[in-house]
């Protein structure tokens, strides 16, 4: 069932992803959190946010956890309209579930920081990571070499001063 609804999300059906995972349950067929990723899928590749955030609380309802790529696609979704402190949420949100971000959220974590100084905003860069590190997600130092590197090809030495002093 999985395979099928896998292109119900690619074609961004995400009706038929849930007549899909009706038919499942009918059948006995457990639905997992697999399932109600691929419905997350489908709605961000739709531009639904309201309704991928949504699928996560039906989950809850269901006694479905989240896992990291359900958070995953839901920061691709928020990162990808420049919704940038939402996005950043969701790790909170991650730590709070003690689900660990992969690879993929710390490029995405990468995009949301060097995104902030492009707009000119290198404070708030360094107000995301602080965010960050106070609830527990402390970022790898790939993210702290980008966020050094981004202040220093800016020119804004008080700013690279200030990260030396974040990763102390």
């Amino acid at each position: 069932f999985n395979a099928i609804m896998t292109v119900y999300a690619r074609r961004k059906c995400p009706e038929a992803i849930l007549a899909v995972m009706d038919e499942a349950s009918k059948l006995g067929i457990a639905v997992d959190v697999n399932s109600y990723n691929r419905l997350l899928d489908s709605y961000v590749r739709q531009g639904e946010l309201s309704r991928a955030i949504g699928v996560m609380e039906i989950m809850e309802r269901h006694n479905i956890q989240p896992d990291v790529h359900t958070f995953q696609q839901l920061i691709v979704a928020h990162v990808a309209v420049n919704r940038w402190d939402t996005a950043t949420v969701f790790f909170v949100e991650m730590k709070r579930r003690s689900i660990l971000p992969n690879p993929s959220c710390y490029a995405l974590l990468h995009r949301i920081l060097s995104s902030q100084l492009e707009y000119g905003s290198g404070d708030k860069m360094l107000e995301i990571s602080r965010m960050l590190r106070e609830h527990g997600l402390h970022p790898d130092p790939q993210v702290y070499e980008l966020l050094l590197q981004v202040a220093i090809d800016a020119q804004q030495l008080d700013l690279a001063s200030q990260v030396v002093e974040e990763i102390r």
